[in-house]
């Protein structure tokens, strides 16, 4: 994290195996490294006349592990678990988008084992499978005074609650090149596949209690709680970068991060129990392709200690048209640094970073009844990481 993620062609401890895992040839005997990273995010709407609504988002910690275990002199064996995909995003009662999303929160676990080949002293290459246990939550308020004003001749009724929790188990793949240029200089590629995943659980439906038999009978027969599904695409990626010695004490390292956002074009949510009110559906994302650009630096200042810093630009996958309040997302860019210290066989690093999105005007196309619908979006995030590693 304190050298803006660009970590490809370097690969030089175990958290290589999300990065590069070509780089593991590097690493001699058996090392560990874990850690995790603290996210605490906002985003603030603004109506058109100027009113401010802040989310409540929960504070994220994901962890991650990797393991490295030199085989012989050739051969290199890997494992990693670690969040490569999760979000989550809450809002007040008062904002008025609570009827597309009240709380959303998407976790996916990878476990990655990998198996890494030097083919000489210049050319490693490597090659695993992806074993991703995602979780996703939906909540939103259901508005039944409509429907009330439809069939119950306007009887007053508060808002229902929808609450949907699904699970899905999945497979991928992943792949990577790292190769020297020259004893202080390395390009690094790297490799993991799309997956398919098809997430199934409970939905919990809560409607208000009138004592009006007829009114209380219609509504728990409309909105019964079952079990639901949904399917997202996690995108494959792509990761290119050099990188080396510009002096004994300094190095740096530049990458290129691309993203295959594209195939995500709908979300489709199925219910085991349909009725009059409750239909599957298929909401239009239309996601596109996403480049970044990174850029990270080590300043080795003695024995012991090392200072990073970093920074990076990333383009957002949403259309216009499309956005929501589950990801009201947008361009960014980062700023990061970092403190690494290393003595005999045990290291530690500290890192922050300061995530700025840049402010996002709404222009969600009326077809797909997306809302709030007017206003803007404005988005930050600061992010504290710490890892411990020791070398066996």
């Amino acid at each position: 994290v304190g050298r803006g993620m660009a970590f490809v062609a370097t690969a030089d401890n175990p958290s290589a195996i999300y990065y590069n895992p070509a780089g593991i040839t590097q690493l001699e005997g058996t090392q560990f490294y874990f850690g995790g990273t603290a996210i605490i995010g906002n985003t603030t709407w603004t109506d058109v006349d100027g009113s401010e609504i802040d989310s409540r988002d929960r504070w994220e910690f994901p962890m991650h592990m990797y393991v490295t275990q030199q085989i012989n002199d050739q051969w290199y064996f890997g494992l990693g678990v670690f969040v490569p995909y999760g979000l989550s995003k809450g809002w007040p009662d008062n904002f008025p988008g609570v009827y597309d999303s009240k709380e959303a929160r998407l976790l996916s676990f990878c476990f990655n084992p990998n198996i890494a080949y030097k083919i000489n002293e210049r050319v490693s290459i490597a090659a695993g499978f992806d074993y991703y246990h995602t979780e996703g939550r939906l909540d939103r308020e259901l508005y039944l005074q409509g429907l009330s004003n439809l069939i119950f001749g306007g009887y007053p009724l508060s808002d229902g609650y929808f609450s949907a929790i699904v699970k899905s188990d999945d497979f991928g793949w992943n792949a990577g090149l790292r190769v020297m240029l020259n004893d202080d200089w390395a390009v690094g590629a790297s490799y993991r596949s799309q997956v398919n995943t098809h997430l199934e659980g409970d939905l919990e439906l809560t409607v208000p209690y009138t004592s009006v038999p007829q009114i209380d009978g219609t509504l728990a027969a409309l909105f019964p709680s079952q079990q639901a599904s949904t399917s997202i695409t996690l995108p494959d990626t792509f990761f290119i970068g050099v990188g080396g010695n510009v002096t004994k004490q300094y190095e740096t390292e530049i990458d290129v991060q691309w993203c295959g956002w594209s195939d995500y074009s709908v979300l489709p949510f199925d219910f085991s129990q349909e009725t009059l009110v409750l239909q599957d559906s298929k909401s239009v994302k239309d996601w596109a392709d996403t480049w970044a650009l990174r850029w990270g630096n080590e300043f080795h200042y003695n024995e012991t200690s090392d200072i990073r810093f970093g920074m990076y630009y990333d383009s957002n996958p949403t259309p216009d048209a499309t956005l929501d309040p589950i990801l009201p997302d947008n361009d960014r860019f980062s700023l990061q640094v970092g403190y690494g210290w290393h003595k005999g066989k045990m290291y530690f690093d500290v890192a922050y970073m300061y995530l700025y999105f840049f402010k996002r005007d709404i222009h969600n196309d009326p077809a797909y009844e997306i809302t709030p619908s007017q206003g803007t979006y404005q988005s930050s995030a600061n992010l504290f990481g710490f890892s411990a590693g020791y070398r066996f």
